[in-house]
């Protein structure tokens, strides 16, 4: 039993190291256009109707950035967006999406700070920084107040109201009232 179980595990490896020869030779020498999910399931006539602003490339890439980024693991909460760097979406180290204007972390307590929770629509997913909710609630904010606003958008996919309670507590005890 133990060299029939010692050669099934040699098997294994064994195939997991063609397995892995094979991807690479085809991710590596075979470009095959990379079509982001939104695209293929609605096609892009439909999608230029919804972003009339943006050209073809423009919306996959927008797509691409939204749909393309992985989560990380988070205490508490088990996940939250990874930071992101890119030309429609990012996201900071501290877990927050920048928003237009984005103001600094940690917030300063003479301005006024909001932090705004929420699923994958506040987060603002096929849309870029500058139009999610947060921006727009910023923007809307300093036009009717006279102070300086900053809102930090929280705003997580499939989240839902424990895990921003949660996340609301942990901001709370690291010290960074809203």
């Amino acid at each position: 039993i133990a060299i029939m179980f010692f050669n099934i595990c040699i098997f294994i490896f064994f195939i997991n190291i063609c397995l892995f020869v094979v991807f690479e030779i085809k991710d590596n020498f075979f470009n095959t256009p990379k079509i982001n999910p939104v695209a293929e399931k609605y096609n892009n006539p439909s999608l230029q109707q919804v972003y009339p602003q943006l050209s073809g490339e423009a919306i996959n890439s927008l797509l691409d950035e939204t749909w393309s980024r992985p989560y990380v693991y988070e205490t508490f909460t088990l996940f939250k967006e990874a930071p992101y760097n890119g030309h429609y979406v990012n996201v900071d180290k501290e877990g927050f999406r920048i928003t237009k204007n984005q103001g600094p972390w940690p917030p300063e307590i003479k301005n006024l700070n909001i932090f705004l929770f929420g699923g994958s629509t506040t987060f603002g997913y096929g849309l870029p920084d500058n139009q999610t909710i947060a921006s727009y609630l910023q923007e809307f904010m300093l036009n009717k107040l006279n102070q300086t606003v900053y809102v930090y958008n929280f705003g997580r996919g499939s989240y839902y109201s424990q895990q921003e309670r949660i996340l609301f507590e942990k901001l709370l005890i690291s010290d960074f009232i809203p």
